[in-house]
């Protein structure tokens, strides 16, 4: 039985407050898995307590552990840092790693590009006619926002980004228009931020442009 077997199995038999960490913990796995016992039990609405029972309800030791079977059940593994390098290290010469390197982005944009060409074009159509586009990512996208407000800005200066600084989301989505355009990056779990803005352009009337 897998982990999320284990946690449905005896879903029936949890209290309340156990079913709530339960099913956040399984609708949030990718964030459940970065994140400290105390940060995620603030994201689920329940004490670092609770969650600390519910890994022992479900056979475990402790949070630690619950996190470790996550990361099973995701696939991502246990390596660390040093193991990965030292794979990398194992699988030949340093020119013969730089070159697969290379071919493996080679690979990554030549596949981008089949399956999205269509939706690149519709995209740069979008951003050509917008008379102001708003550029937002949030948490471990903003990196990805602030490249593409960047790169934009050196051509266009109708661009403003949304990075949330000081709570100023809301300075930006009144501002939102049907004239405008939102390129929006995030992935599953998605962040409230980057559904607050969503939602205002779209009762906006504005384009956007999703990265996911």
């Amino acid at each position: 039985m897998n982990l999320r077997e284990n946690i449905v199995s005896q879903f029936s038999l949890l209290s309340p407050e156990l079913q709530r960490a339960a099913e956040f913990s399984l609708q949030n796995a990718n964030q459940l898995v970065v994140q400290s016992m105390r940060a995620f039990a603030a994201e689920a609405g329940v004490k670092p307590a609770t969650l600390l029972r519910l890994a022992q309800r479900l056979g475990y030791n402790g949070w630690r552990e619950l996190k470790s079977a996550f990361i099973d059940d995701l696939g991502l593994g246990n390596d660390t840092y040093v193991s990965k390098a030292e794979k990398l290290i194992a699988k030949g010469t340093q020119p013969a790693l730089y070159e697969e390197v290379f071919l493996a982005h080679q690979a990554n944009l030549a596949f981008t590009q089949a399956e999205n060409q269509h939706a690149m074009q519709q995209a740069v159509t979008l951003l050509d006619e917008a008379k102001q586009v708003y550029i937002c990512g949030f948490r471990a996208s903003f990196p990805i926002a602030w490249s593409l407000f960047y790169v934009y800005r050196l051509f266009n200066r109708q661009v403003s980004l949304i990075d949330g600084l000081a709570s100023n989301i809301e300075v930006f989505t009144r501002e939102i228009n049907a004239e405008d355009c939102l390129l929006l990056t995030s992935f599953s779990p998605y962040s409230r931020e980057s559904l607050d803005v969503l939602n205002a352009a779209r009762q906006a009337g504005a384009r956007i442009i999703a990265i996911t």
